[in-house]
């Protein structure tokens, strides 16, 4: 069996891609023999903390690759000194892009300056398989590598075991919003929507999401001007456990997510596993790669959009049906593996 190295930034945190890595590795176990290594500090016994400072990562990377001998290291996210070191250690390196803007091949080549475009860029070329996530970091990605090194594996959801029947009977008149309380994820846009578009027809509004000091992007002023709209129809529930979560998006018909990018968002793909219609932004082009706007969920354009609250159960059949044919995790998993597979396969690039 293979020996994949997982490089993730925040294990215990509040971050969709770590929680992405958590989730792939419990369906990977059946096909290959994985370990974590996190860039952050914690506490979790299945992962080894190698911290941010850049002589004690490096430190602690080089001693997790010794232990563990890996074959393939997946980074989950981009991190140039320990894709270094992997090259140098001649391990075999698949690399996860995960937001277009941030860790898109673009956007890493063109910070700093122009020595360190220059090596940003021939360290790229060094990656041995990339997948993209998205059509839209594809066609810029494909800049910077050759396509045939370029693969696109969407993020993966975890299938809830409720019949089609089930999350009908539990549905209620309710929409919620599931994002950290910062500008870039425009809740405050997305409540507006709601006091538009559902609150005149009885619909109640959660939002759900940590507004901590912590958060990367917070400004004390936006969450209070967000929880200024709090009133009988509109609550604000903070951070909720994933059972919490899974409770909600069971009661819940829609989900609105108004960001202005994202990689691909995880807590749409899994409201949709439970019937809950996503309402969403262009996001650059990433929602047209997860819904057909009016089939099974709506691209907002501008504000007067139409909701045609009487296609809901239509529309909710269809979100489930896609979930499982293109986004469960048993189908990402099965592709990544695969991917595995060819990168052995091939020689040394």
């Amino acid at each position: 069996m293979y020996k994949v190295l997982h490089v993730v930034h925040n294990y215990d945190g509040y971050s969709g891609a770590s929680l992405q890595a958590k989730s792939l590795v419990n369906y990977l176990n059946m096909y290959c023999v994985n370990s974590f290594v996190s860039t952050s500090e914690g506490v979790s016994k299945e992962c080894y903390f190698i911290g941010s400072g850049r002589f004690k990562r490096a430190a602690g990377f080089v001693f997790c690759l010794m232990k563990n001998r890996p074959d393939i290291i997946h980074f989950h996210g981009a991190d140039f000194l320990l894709l270094i070191i992997s090259k140098l250690f001649k391990v075999k390196v698949y690399w996860k892009t995960t937001l277009h803007g941030s860790d898109d091949f673009f956007s890493l080549c063109n910070t700093g300056n122009k020595l360190s475009k220059f090596v940003k860029s021939l360290l790229i070329s060094g990656i041995n398989i990339n997948n993209s996530l998205t059509i839209q970091n594809y066609n810029v990605n494909k800049l910077y590598l050759p396509e045939e090194r370029i693969v696109t594996i969407p993020n993966g959801v975890n299938l809830p075991s409720v019949s089609l029947d089930g999350f009908f009977s539990l549905k209620s008149k309710t929409v919620i919003i599931v994002a950290a309380l910062i500008p870039r994820k425009k809740i405050l846009e997305s409540i507006l929507l709601f006091k538009r578009k559902f609150e005149p027809d009885g619909f109640t509004l959660r939002v759900i999401g940590p507004d901590s000091a912590s958060l990367d992007g917070f400004e004390p002023n936006y969450v209070n001007e967000c929880k200024k709209l709090k009133s009988a129809t509109i609550s604000f529930l903070g951070q909720v456990s994933k059972i919490a979560l899974e409770n909600h998006y069971l009661e819940s018909m829609y989900i609105i997510l108004l960001s202005n990018n994202e990689g691909m968002p995880n807590v749409v793909l899994e409201a949709m596993s439970y019937g809950v219609v996503p309402i969403l932004s262009d996001m650059g082009g990433v929602s047209a790669e997860i819904v057909k706007n009016g089939v099974d969920g709506y691209i907002v354009t501008e504000p007067d959009c139409l909701i045609d609250f009487q296609s809901y159960r239509t529309q909710a059949s269809l979100t489930i049906k896609k979930v499982e044919k293109y986004f469960s995790f048993s189908v990402v998993s099965k592709k990544t593996f695969g991917e595995y597979a060819n990168l052995m396969s091939l020689k040394k690039q």
